[in-house]
């Protein structure tokens, strides 16, 4: 029973990986134009901070499934905002915005901590766990905050493998696409 948290926490998370993202992109980006070695930094980093937002979303899952139930405008602004910000991205080039470049330093940022900001500051990602959480509670396995300290671990462990192995195999494609 204890190896189902681990596998539920596995594919929740492969699931939430998979679709392209920002995470995925720098990945697929440093193993095309540096190493593959040096994209595992950044999926190392991706996934403790992808087992960081989904310990938030486990901890807010309740408060934020009552809050969205009770408040149907919140779920249509978050709607509205996203439709706005994909038609903002898809037109983008047409709609030929002049903008001033400053001239800004780049900070050189480690992969690893590259990783670990790219998946902790994703809003969507945040939501989906919210909803995995929701649907897992609901339908398959009761984990919450209260649940034994084993359970949780397997189930993050399962989390973090799963985000690092899709974005593993996301590195490798870069690879294959540099060739």
């Amino acid at each position: 029973m204890a190896i189902l948290y681990l596998f539920i926490g596995f594919i929740a998370a492969v699931i939430a990986a998979v679709p392209p993202g920002a995470a995925n992109l720098v990945v697929i980006n440093t193993s095309m134009n540096q190493t593959l070695r040096k994209a595992s930094y950044v999926v190392l980093g991706a996934g403790i901070g992808e087992v960081l937002l989904s310990l938030i979303a486990l901890h807010c899952t309740m408060n934020f499934a009552d809050y969205f139930q009770q408040n149907p405008w919140i779920q249509i602004t978050v709607f509205v905002l996203f439709l706005v910000v994909g038609v903002f991205f898809l037109l983008r080039n047409k709609l030929h915005l002049a903008s001033k470049k400053p001239s800004v330093k780049k900070i050189k940022t480690p992969k690893f901590i590259t990783g670990i900001i790219l998946a902790f500051v994703n809003p969507p990602v945040l939501i989906f766990w919210v909803l995995a959480f929701s649907v897992i509670q609901k339908y398959l396995l009761k984990v919450t905050e209260m649940s034994p300290w084993i359970v949780l671990l397997l189930f993050f462990l399962g989390v973090y493998l799963g985000k690092t192995i899709t974005l593993y195999f996301y590195g490798k494609w870069g690879k294959k696409m540099e060739q």
